[in-house]
């Protein structure tokens, strides 16, 4: 692994440290945020971009959002253009992002699925 992007961007951060950038940084591995701010996110028609699936549903709203997300992923990674790179995102992404980048050439491992807080496994 030669770069660590992520589902996040720095208005997500707030005053917080990204963990994936710590571990880049620990690494010396290049690093990028690839989630669209808000107002990036309204600008590219996402009419609500803190929206999130009900619990156990789909929105279709959201569905759509994401897929305009990922383009953007999609776009941060093609920038950073770094190899290989792990890319971390919430466990409602692996299935469509991978996907996307098969789509466009890219090869993918998936090293989790669905990842779980321990507080979530029972």
């Amino acid at each position: 692994m030669k770069a660590i992007a992520e589902e996040m961007s720095s208005e997500g951060l707030r005053a917080a440290q990204s963990v994936c950038k710590q571990v880049a940084t620990s690494l010396s591995l290049s690093h990028r945020l690839c989630d669209p701010t808000s107002d990036e996110q309204r600008a590219l028609g996402i009419a609500e971009p803190s929206k999130t699936h009900p619990p156990g549903g789909i929105d279709p709203e959201v569905a759509a959002a994401d897929r305009i997300r990922e383009s953007c992923w999609l776009q941060c990674v093609l920038e950073l253009d770094t190899w290989p790179v792990l890319f971390v995102c919430g466990g409602d992404h692996p299935g469509s992002f991978r996907r996307l980048l098969e789509t466009n050439g890219i090869v993918v491992e998936v090293l989790h699925e669905r990842w779980k807080r321990p507080e979530d496994w029972l």
